[in-house]
């Protein structure tokens, strides 16, 4: 009887203890449970167009038995009144990675190990499954934590679809029911889609980039294929096959490839899902897009070749429009400009308009919770906000239960009410959409969950009165924005870490200079916490697990503790909170003029509570604005178009440069359907045509761009292994690039998009026209031949732990891949002889091999090499390589010594594209002359100037006038080597480079002759379409500036470029004659006279009668101005400036003000003569890095010894400054420290104290903290330029901006506070993503018209010499001529404070000198002589010794050859018969 009564006690006491159905815990409990449940007097919305009120469902052993008005209850069933309540058909997750155990991976699979140390792999691996893994079940890896499912519960959700993230290839996806149910119980369908993600991973192993991901996956596929094949014959045993290997993964894609299993595409913008959508097209896949933030966008491809979409909702907070308030406080917190934040309403609208336009589409749509702040409990609140918006209640409610359901294949068990199907049913307080209303029930796999009745039991589990609850112990909150400091042993690293908290779980992001991560785990135990951070991706990143112990504070300000990174070591760190502040609303007069006289408000008109519908981003021409009002450039400015032509257009009275011998002044050129119909004067205007007057302006050929990385997605490089050639930059370009809309501004039509050159053999290229906005599809030149890329000497041999590291590797490794090529050729040649012979024996073909395949395509003639070069040696090597295997070198790219080798290049025939006058950036750039492309084309060459660059792009034409400077090209052969010759390389010249009748219509309209270096680009047209109209654009510019500039005020024009006679004896007093004088402190003398004696001007005035003794130089035709002044550069402190060993301008640690520049100048350096041959004369060498940088110095660019060259030792003190507040505390501190010492130093005079130890760094500080000398700050953003200037007024310095690229923004404050500026480089992008193209460009016209003292610099070592070519882009944008000469020389001599020694032709200063043909910010000009300190010296260096050296090669070559001259191989430019190819890749 005890027993009983003890069994009786632990029963009850069991039973008390189960959890509670109010909890929602979906545990079947022992004994009786209802199975049978009628839910009444509902509003029962049965799908989400069809609602019954007064319902009733009745439920049976979970299957939704009835559902109508008037059923009859059953005698077993669980009633519920749901008088009031909603029942909707279960909620539906699509797409979720939270409740996967991230600790649970799949399998490694075992590969076979290659030694890249030793071997260039030339075949793909076909056991390589880096980032693949889709045999990975979703379904074994489910959290199995108790409430794991509540939250979606609580969310009325009762299914969820868990798919595996964060790999190509992540595996399959499972549907559980969120019952909470064992997960062989709670199972919808075990293994749902297979995941996929076209991303590039990084890391160190194949593939690093996008366009290694698809080609990687793409192999995988065409594997599989294989697999498959290979498994049929095999299990035939029909044919003599030996065994295939066993392979999970492609057992899984497999089923994938036949439709069995729908692949899902993670893919946002709209580039990724088109991109996506190709891709699938290839292996006829109708993919599932997950994510589709941008798909309303692409609904016309979509429908047709998509299965749906899971969006991931992620709508952010509504942005907000803040007018700016008058301020006259100088602040560094910025708003946007109100157009921007217009903009950024007008989008956040668009994006929730986009939805509705995806509900009207026809395509199944569903939703994920995966990218939310708090997953699924954000879903509703989110799709409330989108019906605030527009959405129909209705459309949304779809993408939870209908669409869900058929994407997922559920439609027959989920999605709906209907008699049958799945009780997975939502029970709410009111309709949905309603921010109030609650979840009341959830049914689901025949449980009932209850949240109301928690609130009854909560009040009956209440302890009595009196009784103590026992507190729950206090957690320490971590969350929120920390800076850290790492000590490391190259010195501090600073990064910034967001946490965020639930409960003891710590999860968030960290970013650094070194790496930015995710925080993959941590936790917070007791008076401890830890937590990881992986940076980098996938299999590959790098984890560092920080550590720590926690005091009594609740809040903690700081943080620190113990690091450990992968590679063992352990260092300290540190953090500290950074206070949340409220985005302060800026009032600074400076920021309302920013807008100009507008305010942007016509292009969103309507309130914020209004709906706009969302249109693609293209305005049409009646509704668009004409833009030029504005000095903000959006995303949509630049893909809108002011007028639509239909490709049909006549350009009218302007001067046309065909390039193929003739300059027609005004005639007109008409377009038809995109090509080049009429040229010639009073042409008809055919109907349906637009006219363009361009009287005045000149029209000559779209420039053409041989080489260039802009427009390429994740990664130009993949880098992992030497050869690539299967990675297709075409498969990656990238139409939001607003660097494509820069280079139109420029003249651009076309571009061929180059791999990088860190492998042997790189990837396949793409040639595009610039049509921004377009698709990809659109811009790509489909027919253009394809090119492979080949890389050469440095670039490919810096990777040690990749074979080849030496230039003897690189042939090893070019031979051993043609070969392996050519018998992968013969494999399959044999394979189809004999299937041709004997069709009936059934044989497996060779595995497909996409790498070796364009391998072997190039063998035949199919592929064409494009090879990165430098040296002349290399460049024999890889033709000598080429033609022993019967190939031809299509082109050489840069190919910087190739003047050294140009007979041997001609004979070859292989076309050249080159820098202008790029060098020294590098070893293998040492030996390159500017001189370069004037000599290939002598020695009659396909010779082609290219960018290489993002910002080069933008001139290409300025870089095509240095040929006449530099070899006096003529000005149509300068021309040519940006149109007709780059469109011959591309093997397209019977299409575009030249203005021909039945070539495309592609334009560059200029204000002047494109040579001009005050020309800039008015309108570039790409087959009649105007795709950019400057005067319809956003300009930085003011009208002032406009009306200046509206053409050049200078005309340029052919000169020879004769050499001056100088005496060959040293002079100490001579006279210069019969020159133009610029003396820049006042007007233009014509055939002036100069006299120097001791180094120093005595006279520089009219003609006068000179003593009969005195040596006379004849500069008759000829202008003499001051020498160039570059105030601010490294020259001298640097030779090689990738190579450490020459560099001396860049000290380790933060605070060093007492290094000087001037004692580390190097008077034997190359580069000195190069500065001084391009007119520079004066050059202020500044220090770089850290803090305090040390001082510069000026130093002129002629001497025997670096004291003698030195001007002023201690010029100014060199600040780097920084917009993070705790690296300005830092200098800031270091300042008081100065002060405090100064103060000691002074009491020490006055009243005999103790002296403090002599410092040499706090006595650098005296005469800057005395304001004795000027302080450079460097500082190019707005924000870091107010910041400067706040700082100089708080520590009463006399501080002068450099760098100033934002000064435009701030010169109105600038002027007020009487701060000169030295701008540079003019030549730079924009510094914000709103600022328009021209912003850098007009930035020094802008502090001109403010009245702020500026000069300009080069910022450069090597490129020190094109200081007067920023000052002339400036003119072109604004400037006036005269201002920028003064930028150079007079102005650049005030701010540096050595006015009275140079700047200008002015008896008593320095004869600092340069006697040129014409200006010398014109590219075209020629420098005859330069003379430093009364020393005249000839433009020569280095480089033109070179080039003379190696001209005469040429021409001896010539002389002993005769008639017998090398007749170059043409570059095949007409379409033909491709030879038969070794695998079908069509």
């Amino acid at each position: 009887m005890s027993y009983l009564r003890i069994f009786c006690l632990l029963s009850v006491f069991s039973l008390q203890t189960l959890p509670r159905l109010a909890e929602a815990q979906a545990v079947r409990n022992v004994g009786f449970e209802p199975t049978v449940f009628a839910l009444t007097g509902a509003r029962v919305v049965t799908q989400p167009d069809k609602t019954l009120e007064n319902a009733t469902i009745l439920i049976r052993e979970g299957l939704i038995e009835n559902v109508g008005m008037d059923l009859k209850i059953p005698a077993d069933a669980d009633v519920i009144d749901c008088t009031g309540l909603v029942i909707y058909p279960g909620f539906i997750d699509a797409a979720s990675s939270e409740l996967l155990n991230k600790d649970i991976k799949a399998p490694q699979p075992s590969e076979r190990k290659v030694d890249f140390g030793r071997y260039a792999l030339a075949a793909t691996r076909p056991d390589n499954r880096n980032y693949l893994s889709p045999e990975f079940l979703a379904n074994e890896a489910v959290v199995r934590k108790k409430n794991s499912f509540e939250k979606y519960q609580k969310a009325g959700f009762t299914a969820v679809h868990l798919l595996p993230q964060g790999k190509i290839a992540s595996g399959q996806g499972t549907l559980l029911s969120t019952s909470e149910l064992p997960v062989r119980e709670a199972t919808l369908i075990k293994s749902t889609m297979s995941t996929f993600r076209l991303y590039a991973p990084r890391g160190d192993v194949y593939p690093t980039t996008l366009m290694g991901a698809l080609a990687h996956l793409r192999q995988t596929l065409l594997d599989t294929q294989h697999y498959e094949q290979h498994w049929d014959l095999y299990q035939e045993q029909s044919a003599f096959i030996k065994r295939p290997p066993s392979d999970p993964a492609y057992a899984e894609l497999k089923d994938v490839l036949h439709g069995k299993k729908t692949p899902v595409f993670t893919a946002d913008s709209r580039d990724e899902i088109l991109r996506t959508l190709d891709f699938c097209a290839e292996f006829h896949l109708k993919p599932v897009i997950y994510g589709g933030e941008e798909a309303y966008l692409c609904l016309d491809r979509l429908k047709n070749e998509s299965s749906g979409l899971i969006i991931r909702l992620n709508i952010p907070e509504k942005p907000k429009v803040k007018e700016p308030e008058d301020e006259k406080k100088l602040t560094t917190k910025f708003s946007d400009p109100v157009r921007v934040q217009q903009e950024k309403l007008r989008l956040w609208k668009e994006q929730i308009q986009g939805l509705s336009q995806l509900a009207e589409s026809g395509l199944p749509v569903a939703v994920s919770s995966e990218s939310m702040k708090k997953h699924v409990e954000d879903v509703l609140p989110q799709l409330r906000v989108a019906v605030k918006e527009g959405l129909s209640a209705d459309q949304a409610l779809r993408f939870l239960t209908q669409d869900a359901a058929t994407l997922l294949g559920m439609e027959s068990r989920l999605g709906t009410i209907d008699a049958g199907k799945l009780a997975h049913l939502t029970v709410m307080s009111g309709s949905w959409e309603k921010s109030e209303t609650k979840v009341r029930y959830l049914f689901v796999d025949g449980l009932k969950l209850d949240f109301e009745e928690k609130k009854k039991e909560d009040k009956e589990d209440k302890p009595e009165s009196g009784a103590k609850e026992k507190p729950e112990p206090a957690i320490v909150d971590l969350a929120g924005q920390w800076g850290v400091e790492i000590q490391s042993a190259q010195g501090k690293v600073i990064g910034q870490l967001q946490l965020a908290q639930d409960k003891t779980v710590l999860r968030g992001t960290f970013s650094s200079e070194k790496g930015d991560g995710k925080v993959t785990s941590g936790k917070i135990e007791k008076s401890q916490f830890e937590f990881t951070v992986a940076i980098g991706a996938g299999e590959h990143s790098i984890e560092l697990q920080f550590k720590g112990e926690l005091g009594k504070e609740l809040k903690p300000e700081s943080l620190s503790g113990k690091l450990k990174s992968a590679f063992g070591t352990e260092t300290q760190w540190s953090a500290v909170r950074k206070v949340k502040t409220m985005e302060p609303v800026v009032e600074n007069p400076i920021q309302l003029s920013l807008e100009g006289m507008d305010d942007g408000k016509d292009l969103l008109a309507d309130s914020d509570s209004e709906v706009l519908v969302a249109e693609k981003p293209v305005f049409k021409n009646v509704d668009r604005p004409n833009l030029h009002q504005f000095n903000t450039e959006l995303k949509a400015d630049r893909i809108s178009q002011a007028v639509n032509t239909g490709g049909n257009l006549l350009l009218e009275n302007g001067t046309v440069i065909t390039v193929t011998g003739e300059t027609m002044p005004q005639t007109s050129v008409l377009v038809k359907k995109g090509k080049i119909v009429a040229i010639g004067s009073d042409l008809k205007v055919p109907e349906q045509t637009t006219v363009i007057d361009v009287t005045g302006q000149y029209v000559m050929p779209g420039i053409i761009d041989t080489h260039s990385h802009i427009m390429i997605t994740d990664g130009i490089n993949e880098y992992s292994q030497s050869i690539v050639p299967e990675v297709r930059v075409r498969d990656v370009v990238n139409t939001a690039d607003p660097s494509e809309y820069r280079a139109l501004a420029g003249g651009v039509t076309a571009a061929r998009l180059f791999h990088g050159s860190a492998n042997v053999i790189g990837g396949q290229d793409a040639v595009v026209k610039l049509k921004h906005g377009k698709s990809a599809r659109e811009h790509i030149l489909h027919d253009a031949p394809q090119g492979v890329k080949f890389a050469l000497g440095e670039n490919v041999k810096y990777r040690t732990s990749r074979f080849p590291n030496t230039r003897m590797g690189v042939e090893a490794t070019l031979q051993r891949a043609f070969l392996e090529a050519i018998d992968y050729r013969r494999q399959w040649q044999e394979y189809e002889k004999l299937q041709k012979n004997e069709p009936d024996i059934k044989r497996l073909p060779p595995r497909r091999d996409l790498r070796l395949e364009a391998l072997a395509d190039i063998v035949n003639h199919e592929k064409f090499i494009h090879s990165h070069c430098y040296r002349a040696d290399e460049i024999l090597m890889l033709l000598r390589v080429a033609s022993n295997m019967g190939i031809r070198v299509w082109s050489l790219q840069h190919v910087l010594e190739g003047y050294k080798i140009a007979p041997e290049i001609l004979a070859h025939g292989a076309s050249c594209s080159t820098f202008s006058d790029w060098w020294a950036y590098k070893i293998e750039a040492f030996d390159a002359v500017p001189y370069n492309a004037a000599l290939l084309n002598e020695a009659g060459i396909n010779t082609v100037i290219k960018s290489d660059d993002w910002e080069l792009i933008r001139h290409l034409y300025l870089e095509a006038a240095k040929t006449v400077r530099y070899g006096n090209m003529t000005f149509n052969e300068a021309l040519r080597t940006i149109t007709i010759n780059p469109a011959r390389e591309l093997g397209l010249d019977q299409q575009i480079g030249s203005i021909e009748i039945g070539k495309d219509g592609d334009f560059a309209v200029f204000s002047g002759h494109p040579l001009n270096a005050y020309s800039r680009c008015e309108m570039t047209i790409i087959e009649g379409e105007v795709y950019f109209d400057r005067r319809q654009q956003p300009t930085a510019m003011t009208e002032s500036a406009e009306r200046r500039s509206k053409a050049p005020q200078v005309s340029i024009a052919a000169q020879t470029d004769a050499k001056l006679d100088l005496p060959a004896e040293e002079l100490t007093e001579y006279a210069i004659t019969g020159a133009t004088l610029h003396p820049i402190d006042r007007g233009d003398i014509v055939q002036g006279t100069i006299i120097v004696k001791d180094k120093k001007i005595t006279y520089a005035g009219p003609a006068k009668t000179l003593p009969a003794e005195m040596t006379v130089i004849d500069a008759a035709g000829l202008h003499i101005y001051p020498g160039m002044i570059d105030s601010g550069s490294t020259l001298g402190l640097t030779e090689i400036d990738k190579v450490r060993e020459t560099r001396d301008y860049a000290e380790s640690g933060d605070l060093q003000p007492d290094l000087r520049t001037g004692v580390a100048i190097n008077p034997d350096s190359e580069l000195f003569p190069v500065a001084r041959a391009g007119g520079i004369t004066t050059v202020l060498v500044s220090p770089q890095s850290g803090l305090i940088s040390g001082q510069a110095s000026l130093v002129q660019t002629a001497g025997w010894t670096a004291p003698e060259m030195v001007m002023e030792l201690e010029a100014g003190l060199q600040i780097d400054w920084s917009t993070k507040e705790e690296r300005q505390s830092e200098l800031k501190d270091f300042i008081r420290q100065a002060r405090l010492y100064q103060k000691l130093k002074q009491q020490t005079k006055e009243k005999g104290t103790r002296e403090p130890v002599t410092d040499p760094r706090y006595e650098a500080l005296i005469p800057y903290l005395q304001q004795q000398k000027p302080v450079f700050i460097e500082a190019n953003s707005r924000e870091a330029i107010a910041g400067a200037l706040l700082f100089a007024a708080e520590e009463k310095l006399r501080i002068v901006i450099t760098g100033g690229a934002d000064a435009w923004k701030l010169a109105e404050e600038l002027k007020q506070r009487k701060v000169s500026v030295i701008v540079g480089p003019v030549m730079q992008k924009p510094q914000d993503d709103y600022d328009p193209f021209d912003a850098p460009y007009a930035n020094p016209g802008h502090l001109y018209d403010a009245g702020v003292p500026f000069c300009i610099r080069s910022h450069s070592a090597w490129n020190s010499r094109n200081t007067p070519f920023e000052a002339a882009m400036a003119v072109a944008y604004g400037l006036p001529e005269q201002a920028a000469l003064r930028s150079v020389t007079l102005s650049a001599a005030e701010i540096l404070g050595i006015d009275n020694q140079v700047g200008s032709l002015t008896a008593g200063k320095l004869a600092n000198l340069i006697i040129a043909d014409g200006s010398p910010l014109q590219h075209t000009s020629h420098i005859k002589a330069v003379c430093v300190g009364g020393k005249l010296l000839p433009p020569e260096s280095k480089q033109t010794r070179l080039y003379e050296r190696y001209r005469g090669r040429l021409q001896k070559l010539r002389e002993s050859q005769g008639d017998k001259q090398p007749v170059p191989i043409p570059l095949e430019t007409q379409k033909v018969e491709p030879a038969k190819k070794p695998a079908n890749t069509k």
